[in-house]
């Protein structure tokens, strides 16, 4: 079941890059859109930082420890709050993986870590999957991952990539989809690899990587559609534009938020997930809306939250994601408001969760393997609240991750490869608590 289930995720990946190269690749801006920035995309040469890791290689060698050693749709990383108790300060789920960094800067990973040729998710130095967290690295803040690879910023502004790095359609008579981890090579890593420094926040796609750096420039590399004005593709960083404070990337475009709050998109449109109000390829960042200050860009979809709470969602609605009657029927070329009240924002791949002001937990969509965390197994149409007090919350393929106010770490929805942390291959239908798993 689990490989027919991968099958159909790679059939599914490969029909959507088929149309989506179909586009227009002209690079042109809606009538009435700021002009594209006209930064030089110019290539990036750092060296890595000296550390007490091997600095002639830039790996980072995980210890040796002791562990049960077990042998979709696309997941995609989202950036993580930091929470104010407990010794775990931030979770991430991204597709079948987890991540959990501590107070103490040490990051821990657990779940799926090998699909078929794309393996070395997790960064621990083996493709072997995980049921209980495996010790990764020290003195991060920041994790994030796009299913297939991962990116990490340390203390000292560093940025570390690892995971699968080849071409993600071995074998098939497409476009390369390859470097997304940004090392100049294609050469997949099991362990941490220096990538860039002086950045304070990043954000993974499937394939390709997006950074920004202290001085608000923003930098992206992988496969094509990067934003640099052309459809190459870039094994290491190349500038795209400046004064950006966020960004977000898809399995084909991209989000960005400038200082301003203007939000600005690129990369594949066909169904338009750009927001441009049209389904036009954009090779560069065009302007979007303004007064935004979060966004989330998913598989063909992208949401944005306003200044005012205000929740809003274009793009793709083929696989059936709600979000209320305006974007239940159609697939949206524009930005539709969808809810108010919201202060942050998670796609699974069937289901979506917000935070509210209040800190309380909503979710609604696809409930097939209790994903939703609300015990029904049902499909919910319309949110449905799940718990309070939460301060960091993160979805991956089919489940999630949450942190309470009390510090302690929540669970719930998929287990297949261990993904929960409970050191089992249980669902789970409602949060349960895997604080322990982590700690001890």
């Amino acid at each position: 079941m689990k490989r027919i289930y991968y099958m159909v995720i790679i059939a599914i990946v490969s029909l959507i890059l088929l149309v989506a190269c179909g586009g227009s690749d002209n690079g042109t801006s809606p009538s009435g859109d700021m002009n594209a920035p006209t930064q030089p995309n110019e290539n990036v040469q750092v060296q890595p930082p000296t550390t007490s890791d091997d600095s002639a290689t830039g790996n980072v060698t995980p210890p040796l420890f002791e562990d049960e050693d077990n042998g979709n749709e696309v997941g995609f990383s989202q950036d993580v709050n930091v929470a104010s108790g407990g010794r775990v300060s931030a979770v991430l789920a991204s597709g079948d993986s987890s991540f959990a960094v501590l107070e103490d800067g040490s990051l821990w990973a657990w779940g799926i870590n090998s699909v078929g040729i794309w393996g070395g998710m997790l960064g621990d130095g083996t493709t072997i999957n995980r049921e209980r967290p495996v010790w990764i690295m020290d003195d991060v803040v920041s994790v994030f991952h796009g299913t297939l690879h991962g990116l990490a910023i340390r203390k000292d502004g560093s940025l570390w990539g690892w995971g699968f790095n080849g071409n993600m359609f071995e074998g098939l008579t497409i476009e390369p989809v390859e470097g997304r981890i940004g090392d100049g090579t294609t050469i997949d890593r099991l362990t941490p690899v220096f990538i860039l420094d002086d950045v304070v926040s990043v954000s993974a796609g499937v394939s390709h990587s997006l950074a920004v750096r202290s001085d608000g420039s923003l930098w992206a590399w992988g496969s094509g559609r990067i934003g640099d004005g052309t459809t190459d593709s870039h094994l290491a960083p190349v500038r795209i534009m400046d004064n950006v404070v966020a960004v977000s990337a898809g399995l084909n475009h991209s989000l960005a938020i400038r200082a301003d709050g203007s939000l600005y998109a690129w990369g594949n449109n066909n169904l338009g997930q750009l927001g441009t109000g049209n389904t036009t390829f954009y090779s560069s960042p065009v302007r979007i809306k303004n007064n935004v200050i979060a966004i989330l860009a998913g598989n063909s979809r992208s949401l944005a939250i306003t200044s005012d709470g205000g929740l809003w969602a274009w793009g793709s609605n083929l696989m059936g994601m709600p979000g209320g009657s305006v974007w239940e029927a159609n697939d949206l070329t524009s930005p539709a408001r969808i809810m108010d009240d919201v202060a942050d924002v998670f796609f699974g791949s069937y289901a979506m969760y917000v935070l509210r002001s209040d800190r309380s937990l909503w979710a609604w969509g696809d409930n097939f393997v209790g994903q939703l965390g609300d015990g029904s197994g049902t499909r919910q149409q319309n949110p449905v609240k799940i718990m309070d007090n939460v301060v960091s919350f993160s979805a991956g393929h089919a489940h999630a991750l949450a942190i309470t106010n009390d510090g302690n770490v929540l669970a719930w929805g998929w287990n297949e490869h261990g993904q929960l942390g409970d050191g089992t291959t249980t669902n789970r239908t409602t949060p349960f608590r895997i604080t322990e798993h982590i700690l001890n």
